[in-house]
């Protein structure tokens, strides 16, 4: 029993001081800010009736991953349900769609969506998340999108080396230290940082109001 008691002691306390690790991530400043509609407004017709969705990449400069192909994570404010979503991706400034397909969303709140082609290398990316309105399927206007932009890019050999060997933490911080937008939210997933990464580059979500 004593040592039961002992072991759910240390796990509390590692949790503790797990929730009070902090994290800041440095935005670039290097590059141009481009605004981006990354949050649904649903303010007419058909859109209200669909389920609030909010991309989880900076609005206002490239996410930027390390990734060939990487994850991108989306929260919706309640399940969807009746309401067809497609993802799309294309070279940004380009209007022809690299990928288009349709994803299933299988609860609400946060959902990663790993994208299936290898990404160049300094290409930016435009990433789109659309909501079909059922009603009015062939009027795209009905429909809600939001999309965001992404970008690969290298890291310096130095750092590299330092993430290999460092801990899940370590590496969150590295990433975040270094602007890496992507693999900052997948090292901090199911953590407060998570939330507190979200916070320091202006991205709210929603809990559905009961």
């Amino acid at each position: 029993m004593l040592v039961a008691a002992l072991s759910i002691s240390y796990e509390i306390e590692a949790q503790t001081i797990q929730n009070k690790k902090k994290i800041t991530f440095s935005a670039p400043t290097n590059r141009k800010r481009i605004p981006q509609q990354i949050s649904s407004s649903m303010s007419r017709g058909c859109q209200r009736n669909l389920p609030k969705v909010t991309l989880l990449t900076p609005p206002e400069f490239v996410g930027t991953t390390t990734s060939k192909q990487t994850e991108v994570f989306i929260y919706f404010q309640e399940k969807p349900t009746n309401s067809p979503i497609y993802l799309t991706l294309s070279k940004f400034d380009e209007s022809q769609a690299i990928i288009e397909k349709q994803v299933e969303i299988a609860q609400e709140g946060v959902t990663k969506i790993q994208l299936p082609i290898e990404l160049e290398v300094d290409q930016i990316y435009q990433w789109s998340i659309t909501l079909v309105c059922q009603s009015h399927p062939k009027r795209i206007d009905e429909n809600e999108e939001v999309s965001g932009l992404i970008e690969r890019v290298d890291l310096p050999p130095v750092l590299s080396r330092k993430i290999n060997q460092a801990s899940t933490w370590e590496q969150a911080n590295l990433y975040a230290s270094q602007g890496i937008w992507h693999e900052s939210l997948k090292f901090t997933q199911n953590t407060p940082q998570f939330n507190e990464l979200l916070k320091q580059v202006g991205i709210k979500i929603e809990k559905r109001q009961i």
